[in-house]
């Protein structure tokens, strides 16, 4: 794109949409660990847009405001509590849709 003093030139950029048309409606992963395997990576990248979708949902139910915290062991003890909230979800949410007969009472 170029501006001028007749107008506005638009041209396109055949490099980039030969490459966009190359990789359309695929996944595209950039990685700095180049011993996983393509599988390896794949699940690794949807667990870490679950442990996002997971961050997100507990925000926004709860409604958390940010918190700030000041000291090393204040962080830590934050970041502790959320990851497990986080790996407690998937049991939970097994047990809440589980058919009434094999919940677990205790």
């Amino acid at each position: 794109m170029e501006i001028t003093q007749e107008g506005l030139k638009v041209e396109a950029n055949t490099k980039a949409r030969k490459f966009e048309e190359r990789i359309d409606g695929k996944l595209v992963v950039e990685t700095s660990s180049p011993e996983l395997t393509a599988q390896e990576l794949i699940g690794r990248y949807k667990e870490m847009a679950d442990i996002e979708r997971a961050f997100r949902a507990l925000k926004s139910t709860l409604e958390i405001q940010p918190m700030y915290h000041w000291t090393e062991q204040r962080i830590r003890a934050h970041v502790f509590i959320c990851v497990l909230a986080i790996q407690i979800q998937p049991f939970r949410s097994r047990d809440c849709f589980a058919p009434t007969s094999s919940r677990r009472t205790s």
